[in-house]
């Protein structure tokens, strides 16, 4: 009997949700099957189905923590950074900087799911819907033009990563900047 079969409910979808994220996020949801997540997490397949019946509700555990440990992660990372001293704008591009450079950088796999349409369902596109929205609404708080700045981010993100290198989130953040000067020369 493997360690996991033994987990409690709390311990198995955590375990879940680690392997969830790591493989999802690098192979996308199409790419990666229940069994690989069995093999990942250790928990059983007859457990993983008693937790997720379907692939599908794996995906929506999985995108319900990815939003929870990314915006944690990143909204503590710029409060830090403005702690520090660093503008608004700054500190949400340093941010995403710090998030691309320090991991194995793949883009948002809120982004990269969307992407794959033909295995999204409704509640997977309100998950992404809902994370993107909140995204804004966050960043509006910190910038004041938080719908603009999102879109920024994305972008600085998307083409981060296929370009890999920095060069997008410099040019979002100058970007940025020259918005935010602009709303207040009005």
């Amino acid at each position: 009997m493997s360690p996991a079969a033994t987990l409690d409910r709390a311990d198995a979808l955590d375990a879940l949700r680690h392997a969830a994220d790591s493989l999802f996020y690098d192979n996308g949801v199409a790419g990666v099957t229940v069994a690989a997540v069995r093999d990942a997490s250790g928990v059983s397949l007859r457990r993983i189905y008693e937790l997720c019946p379907s692939k599908d509700d794996l995906v929506t555990l999985w995108l319900e923590h990815r939003h929870d440990l990314w915006t944690s992660q990143f909204t503590a990372t710029v409060a830090e950074l403005r702690a520090a001293g660093r503008s608004p704008v700054d500190a949400v591009f340093d941010a995403i900087e710090a998030w691309m450079v320090a991991t194995d950088f793949r883009g948002c796999g809120f982004i990269n799911t969307h992407a794959e349409h033909a295995v999204l369902t409704d509640d997977h596109r309100r998950i992404i819907q809902h994370h993107k929205h909140h995204l804004g609404e966050w960043l509006d708080g910190v910038t004041g033009e938080g719908a603009a700045i999102a879109v920024l981010v994305d972008g600085a993100i998307i083409q981060s990563s296929m370009f890999q290198n920095t060069d997008p989130i410099d040019q979002a953040r100058r970007a940025a900047a020259a918005l935010l000067t602009q709303g207040t020369e009005q």
